[in-house]
C-alpha cells in the first residue's frame, strides 16, 4: 500500500505527527490536493481597486472540472461546501481560507474528523475516541506510521536524485503526490519554482485524468494555471491574516491537536465572502 497516493494529506499528517500535527499544514495540504486533482481550480486575475490605483493580482478559487463527481471526506468539506450550494461560486483565496478555518469547528474537532475517516479509524484505539483528538494508535496504526515514514524517506530520496538526473520523472512524481507534497521536508525550497513550467506541462497532459486518489486529475481549466510558489504565498498570507500560526490558530498556543480551538469568526479572523 502506498500511503502517499492512497490517503489524503491531512490523514497522512495526523498519522505521522499525532498530537503535534499542524492544523494549518493539514488545511494547506488539503486545499492543494483538491486543486491538483481538479476538484477546485485556481485563477489569478489582475484588477484595479479603483481607477487611480495600480492593477493588483487577486487569487481566486472556483469549482473545478471534478467537483460534481468527487466524494469528499468531512475534513475536505471545509473547502468544498461553498461550491456545492449551486451557482458559480468564486472566492478569493484569503476569504476561502477564513471560511475553512471557521468550518473546522476548532482544532480538536478538525483533528477528530480526520482521524475518524474510514481509512484511519481502524488504526486507533476506539476507547480514546472522545478523549484525545489525535487519538492513540493501536499496533496496526504504529506499523502504518513506520511504513509511512519509510515511504516518505524513500520518495524524498528518489525525487532528490531525479532532480539532477531525470527532472521529468521528478515532475511526474510530484504531481502524483498531489497535496501530499507538503509531507516532504527535504526538497529544496526553490525546487518546485524551478520546475514550474514542467509541472504545468505535465498537468496539461493529464487533462483526462481521474480525480480519484492514485492519479492527478489536473489539466485544462482544472489546475494547470497555478504554481506552488504562488499558492503557498497566497495561503500563508491568508492564514496569517486570519490569525492562524504555524501549528494552527494562534489561540491554540501551538499545541498540535489539543483540546482548545478557535471556532467562531472572531477566533480565526472572520468569515470571507465571495468577490
Amino acid at each position: 500500500m502506498s500511503y502517499l497516493t492512497t490517503l489524503t494529506p491531512a490523514e497522512n499528517l495526523i498519522l505521522r505527527d499525532g498530537r503535534k500535527v499542524s492544523v494549518r499544514l493539514m488545511l494547506k495540504g488539503t486545499l492543494m490536493d483538491l486543486l491538483m486533482r481538479g476538484v477546485l481550480a485556481y485563477h489569478e486575475m489582475e484588477k484595479r481597486p479603483s481607477r487611480l490605483d495600480r492593477p493588483r493580482r487577486y487569487k481566486y478559487i472556483v469549482a473545478g472540472q471534478h467537483i460534481d463527481s468527487y466524494q469528499g471526506l468531512p475534513h475536505e468539506d471545509v473547502f468544498l461546501v461553498p461550491y456545492r450550494r449551486g451557482g458559480a461560486a468564486r472566492y478569493q483565496l484569503k476569504n476561502l481560507v477564513s471560511i475553512a478555518l471557521e468550518r473546522t469547528g476548532g482544532r480538536r474537532e478538525y483533528c477528530r474528523s480526520v482521524r475518524l475517516s474510514p481509512r484511519l479509524a481502524p488504526l486507533y484505539l476506539p476507547v480514546l475516541t472522545n478523549v484525545l483528538a489525535a487519538g492513540l494508535q493501536n499496533g496496526t496504526g504504529r506499523l502504518a506510521r513506520k511504513a509511512l515514514i519509510a515511504e516518505i524517506d524513500l520518495t524524498e530520496a528518489t525525487i532528490l536524485g531525479a532532480l539532477g538526473d531525470d527532472p521529468i520523472h521528478a515532475v511526474r512524481m510530484i504531481n502524483d503526490l498531489g497535496g501530499n507534497v507538503v509531507l516532504l521536508s527535504r526538497l529544496p525550497e526553490d525546487a518546485l519554482g524551478d520546475l514550474r513550467d514542467d509541472l504545468f506541462e505535465d498537468r496539461r497532459k493529464r487533462e483526462r485524468g481521474s480525480s480519484d486518489r492514485g492519479g492527478s486529475g489536473c489539466g485544462g481549466s482544472g489546475c494547470g494555471g497555478w504554481d506552488h510558489d504562488s499558492f503557498n504565498d497566497g495561503f500563508d498570507s491568508a492564514a496569517d491574516a486570519a490569525g492562524c500560526g504555524g501549528a494552527g490558530c494562534s489561540s491554540d498556543g501551538g499545541s498540535g491537536c489539543g483540546d482548545s480551538g478557535c471556532s467562531g469568526c472572531s477566533g480565526c479572523g472572520g468569515c470571507g465572502g465571495g468577490d
